[in-house]
């Protein structure tokens, strides 16, 4: 802080030796649905099963902490208290062939619980081709997760969900990374219009708790 009187603020930034590729931008954070992992501060690569989530249009993560304000008689200053902290995530996809947002978030209970797609869906809805896909050539390639998942009812949103956020550069470095742990869908919406050149779909959850990860 004494340094800030030292330097003319018309010539200098606040923060010195930031350079322009050090930004993070939308581009450069990748999110991605997990496994059940433990507290550890180090997840490795390989450690963990994960899905990545793309065609991502927005998301946005909320933490709230209880707070309690007491006054006291005979004083005019006050006590603030606080309390428990409710964390919850909202993310915004494009619906895409293959599998919806909701397929996607529980992509690892999927293959850890024996999920199917009856699970997943109303009563007698059939998911055509449901674990493959043909390429615009013909070729026939597994996807594994093309789950046309639509009903919040199912069994299989009684899970929780394992989120991770990882966070880079624009040129490339680890900036930071952080895992959801034991979220739930509380809300999921899909709409258009007649003049939508896109469709998008929504999900609303709540969780437990973050837990800050060092990549390696």
């Amino acid at each position: 802080m004494a340094g800030w009187f030292d330097f003319d603020f018309y010539k200098y930034h606040v923060e010195k030796g930031v350079a322009s590729d050090e930004f993070i931008s939308s581009k450069s954070i990748l999110i991605a649905a997990v496994g059940d992992i433990d507290d550890s501060a180090t997840v490795s690569a390989g450690s963990v099963t994960a899905y990545p989530i793309g065609f991502i249009s927005n998301w946005n993560l909320v933490q709230n902490q209880m707070l309690q304000r007491i006054f006291e008689v005979g004083s005019a200053l006050s006590y603030v208290i606080p309390g428990n902290v409710v964390g919850s995530v909202q993310i915004a996809r494009i619906v895409v062939f293959g599998a919806t947002l909701l397929a996607r978030l529980i992509g690892p209970n999927i293959a850890n619980n024996n999920i199917t797609s009856d699970d997943l869906n109303l009563v007698g809805f059939t998911v055509p081709n449901a674990g493959t896909r043909q390429t615009t050539t013909g070729a026939t390639i597994d996807t594994n997760q093309q789950l046309f998942a639509i009903n919040l009812a199912s069994k299989a949103f009684n899970i929780p969900i394992n989120l991770a956020w990882i966070f880079k550069t624009n040129k490339g470095q680890n900036a930071g990374a952080f895992i959801v742990k034991d979220a739930m869908v509380e809300a999921h919406s899909i709409g258009g219009d007649s003049n939508s050149v896109i469709l998008m779909e929504t999900a609303n959850m709540q969780f437990e708790k973050i837990v800050p990860v060092q990549i390696t």
